[in-house]
């Protein structure tokens, strides 16, 4: 069960939206984890790709939950420690399979599928993790979406490079979009669709509900409006209304099957 906390203990908890919906990507995870641990004594969560922690593992455990966060990449496990080093959150290096011999109630597996070649083993491994009543938490980007036709056009073709290149010069700092983690490069191989993401899931998990992420989402819907508030809150909460294509990515809260 979650322990009682105060604002100032929520140092990693995020209050402002962005245009990749990482607040509202929390709060879903934060509700849906407060909606599963009802009535129980002990919930234990493990996170999945946790990367540094930053983005879900350590608020979780801020908010007083029992969480393990996992990654292959030594370099952002050391980072994650860092981090939770007065929270009560543990982390550790290796693979999903490595600590199937625990079950958990809770898994997450976060921005992690499009990364990995071999995903239908990983979510193999999800499977083992979690209990039979338990609850897997899978997000995932829209691999033909609005995120990755914005990062072809800008990124890909190299249209950003002068701005950043400008925007870096003048505070006199280079700076990265990719914060959850330290692994800088691990690219997307995955480019999932909705119905190929639906029923990679679906072998293993019944799934109970999907919630949308933003309409809008890339570097340059982040520099445009990173500090329009109305339109952010917009971005954020006009998508639910919208067609699974037109998001950006997708929460899958999912089920064990019997």
């Amino acid at each position: 069960m979650a322990e009682t906390n105060t604002a100032n203990d929520f140092k990693h908890y995020m209050t402002h939206e962005n245009v990749w919906g990482y607040k509202k990507r929390f709060d879903t995870i934060l509700r849906t984890v407060e909606e599963c641990a009802v009535g129980k004594k002990e919930f234990r969560i493990i996170d999945v790709g946790c990367g540094n922690g930053a983005m879900v593992a350590i608020p979780l455990a801020e908010h007083g939950y029992n969480v393990f966060g996992i990654d292959f990449d030594p370099i952002s496990i050391d980072k994650a420690n860092e981090l939770a080093r007065n929270i009560p959150a543990k982390f550790a290096v290796g693979k999903a399979s490595d600590f199937a011999d625990t079950k958990y109630d809770f898994v997450i597996c976060s921005e992690v599928l499009e990364h990995v070649h071999e995903y239908n083993a990983l979510i193999d491994d999800l499977a083992a993790l979690v209990k039979d009543d338990g609850t897997v938490f899978v997000t995932i980007p829209n691999g033909w979406g609005p995120y990755e036709i914005e990062r072809f056009i800008f990124v890909r073709s190299g249209l950003l490079t002068f701005p950043r290149w400008l925007r870096d010069k003048i505070k006199g700092r280079t700076s990265s979009y990719a914060n959850s983690t330290e692994n800088m490069d691990c690219g997307h191989v995955n480019f999932f669709t909705f119905n190929r993401m639906y029923n990679a899931l679906a072998k293993h998990f019944s799934i109970r509900r999907v919630h949308h992420t933003t309409l809008f989402s890339g570097a340059v819907s982040h520099i445009l409006f990173k500090n329009n508030s109305a339109f952010l809150r917009w971005n954020s909460t006009v998508i639910d209304k919208l067609p699974h294509a037109m998001s950006s990515g997708w929460y899958f809260v999912c089920s064990k099957k019997r």
